[in-house]
């Protein structure tokens, strides 16, 4: 699901806001970072609890420049999916023309079935 199409639900039901955590690269390219990512299907992740993403960060290659996000998502945790609240703002209220992609939420399940390789940096 992409921001405008939740942007277009007119009923939230099995949705609330969480704090989440994601990872991060920074390349200095303008202040620039790039988050990790699932290898399998190259999309986002974030993780509900701190402890969680502390895991996701052992199955990835160390970056010296790499840290924890922490951030406002709206989530739906039987959906599994997860929306930035920033970028959702951001793109309603500048009418920009790209789309925000949900990040899918990984817990700890996922991650003990996850071997290295399985996340990767962009």
């Amino acid at each position: 699901m992409k921001s405008s199409e939740l942007l277009q639900l007119t009923n939230l039901d099995g949705f609330r806001l969480s704090v989440g955590y994601s990872l991060e690269v920074r390349y200095g390219l303008m202040g620039g970072f790039f988050s990790a990512i699932i290898s399998a299907n190259e999309k986002p992740f974030v993780c509900l609890l701190r402890n969680e993403i502390a895991k996701a960060i052992t199955l990835l290659p160390e970056k010296s420049n790499s840290k924890i996000a922490e951030a406002l998502y709206l989530v739906n945790e039987k959906e599994k999916i997860a929306f930035h609240c920033a970028t959702i703002n951001n793109l309603y209220l500048w009418g920009m023309g790209k789309d925000s992609v949900s990040a899918l939420i990984v817990d700890k399940g996922d991650l003990n079935g996850m071997i290295p390789g399985d996340l990767k940096w962009v």
